[in-house]
């Protein structure tokens, strides 16, 4: 869709802002990811958070937009929690305001909705799951611990092959305050901007 790349075109151009910190932890990422495609076909990453309401759906989204941005077909990601609750109406928001098109396809506590990025591309499926749910992976998949209280809470995710801490701070400090369009808008670019860093430094060094 033009909106996403359009928005991951300008991202493209502020890799320099990524602290050298993070910049270590997404090449170790990048790393392993490409021991994975050496050693089989397909990529299976899944971004946790306790809630699967935040900050794992966005990981979700933009891990799928930026390997569809480089052109990776052999990429899956997913996301889950220790709980369920549901995907933020802030998360599905930011997301529109970047450039996805997103369609409510069930009502209830945790409603699904499907979120596009590619006309020609499966959309992302939205809604909260556990960890366990039986649409995750349960073997050769990458775990990216999206914030710290997972640690406590999940200390291993059965299957992984490997798990990496990246935490971002969480959007919901700004819920129902003047602040809470501009604090969701900029985890999502942080998130879409590391994850694009990532699909960027796996293309680099195919």
């Amino acid at each position: 869709m033009k909106e996403i790349q359009q928005y991951l075109l300008k991202l493209e151009k502020c890799f320099p802002e990524i602290p050298q910190a993070r910049k270590k932890l997404l090449n170790q990422l990048a790393d392993h990811c490409l021991n994975i495609r050496k050693s089989q076909s397909i990529l299976r990453l899944m971004y946790v958070c306790v809630h699967n309401s935040r900050r794992s759906h966005f990981g979700q989204a933009w891990g799928a937009a930026a390997a569809g941005f480089y052109g990776f077909k052999d990429v899956f990601t997913y996301s889950g929690g220790t709980t369920v609750t549901a995907i933020h109406p802030n998360t599905v928001a930011a997301l529109k305001r970047a450039g996805w098109k997103i369609i409510k396809l069930t009502k209830g506590k945790n409603p699904v909705y499907a979120g596009f990025f590619d006309y020609y591309r499966q959309p992302v499926m939205f809604y909260s799951k556990t960890v366990e749910h039986e649409l995750n992976p349960i073997r050769n998949f990458t775990a990216i611990m999206t914030c710290s209280e997972t640690e406590e809470e999940c200390p291993l995710v059965y299957g992984a092959d490997f798990r990496i801490s990246l935490y971002y701070d969480d959007p919901k400090i700004a819920d129902k305050t003047p602040q809470q369009n501009k604090t969701y808008d900029e985890r999502c670019r942080q998130i879409a901007l590391e994850n694009l860093y990532l699909f960027h430094r796996i293309l680099q060094k195919t």
